[in-house]
């Protein structure tokens, strides 16, 4: 059988049951124990990009997206939703796991600045992992993309989730995080998604940005990676 194309990217998958991480850096944070995937920067000097990614893992929409920002000079890390909240995270948790994600590739990689980016259920849990970031690694990330935002989120993912069609009690209000965050905020919402929390924001930090489709975006993922990829460039 034929690998898909998007897996023939030059990445590296890491998390709880791979060999030593080639990418360990003597006195930077360790991230071994998090499910990551790494597509390293051509050079340094670049550009990080950290995406966190829905339900379904690294799929279409969260690979193509992490290889149009690789594609245009990014090294790109993707925290892998379905695994690293397979079990109930605290937010504070969650919090310190992206701390260590920009504090490691940062010094790793030399990457001076930051983007975060998410999608579905990485989008409704990152605004509340950016906000208790310590100030020194908050004030790296000049762009933050919310992709397919809801109004709600859980920081638990289960069997049933990709199934479910209305929240559970377990989910938590997302828009007075957003609402919080510092400086720009992408928001990007399918014209067809009636309820996408990106409609109906106010903050001035956010900018909602209306693309054709749904919660898959007509499958263009690669527009969505442009358009982040300006913004971001003006930070």
């Amino acid at each position: 059988m034929r690998a898909a194309p998007w897996l023939l990217l030059p990445l590296f998958i890491i998390g709880f049951d791979r060999a030593p991480d080639p990418s360990v850096v003597p006195g930077v944070t360790e991230v071994s124990d998090l499910p990551l995937i790494e597509m390293p920067p051509a050079g340094p000097g670049k550009m990080l990009a950290v995406v966190v990614t829905g339900d379904g893992g690294w799929r279409a929409i969260d690979a193509r997206v992490a290889r149009g920002l690789h594609d245009r000079g990014y090294g790109v890390v993707g925290l892998i939703s379905s695994r690293y909240f397979a079990q109930r995270r605290s937010i504070e948790e969650s919090s310190y796991a992206l701390q260590r994600i920009v504090e490691h590739y940062s010094i790793a990689w030399r990457a001076p600045q930051v983007i975060a980016v998410g999608y579905s259920r990485g989008a409704g849990v990152l605004p509340f992992m950016i906000n208790r970031l310590s100030p020194n690694w908050r004030r790296r990330i000049s762009t933050v993309a919310v992709i397919g935002l809801d109004p709600t989120v859980d920081f638990q993912v289960t069997p049933l989730d990709l199934l479910r069609t209305s929240p559970t009690p377990r989910e938590i209000p997302v828009r007075s995080e957003v609402e919080r965050l510092r400086g720009r905020v992408l928001c990007f919402y399918g014209v067809n998604e009636k309820h996408s929390l990106c409609r109906s924001l106010s903050a001035p930090a956010v900018i909602p940005i209306p693309e054709p489709g749904s919660h898959h975006f007509a499958g263009d993922y690669d527009q969505l990676a442009r358009t982040i990829w300006i913004w971001s460039r003006h930070a």
